[in-house]
């Protein structure tokens, strides 16, 4: 998450604002869900060597893509949030995030 972050923050001082940075971190969560979903229901199935590899390789870019798009959220939270309840703005935005991964 640590060079996302640094990524979001040196791409919002260049003014390109770090939406752009969790709007590319989502496509690509997107992205990646959905090729991993028609990897599964592929009729025909590669070799187990290739297989993997497609797999690991998707589960990496899913990876990336959430570090991307989490860690910019974080700094968005804290940056727009007074100093006298930041941390419990970021610990709703923990709370929802998990609360989803709990129910999905």
């Amino acid at each position: 998450q640590l060079p996302f972050g640094f990524l979001a923050d040196s791409h919002a001082m260049c003014g390109g604002g770090r939406k752009e940075c969790v709007i590319v971190g989502l496509v690509l969560m997107s992205a990646a869900l959905a090729l991993l979903a028609a990897v599964a229901a592929a009729p025909l199935m590669p070799s187990l060597s290739a297989l993997t590899a497609i797999v690991v390789t998707l589960a990496s870019a899913l990876g990336s893509a959430t570090a991307l798009s989490y860690s910019t959220l974080l700094a968005c939270a804290a940056s727009l949030t007074d100093p006298t309840w930041r941390s419990s703005a970021l610990g709703a935005v923990r709370f929802w995030r998990d609360f989803g991964y709990a129910i999905g």
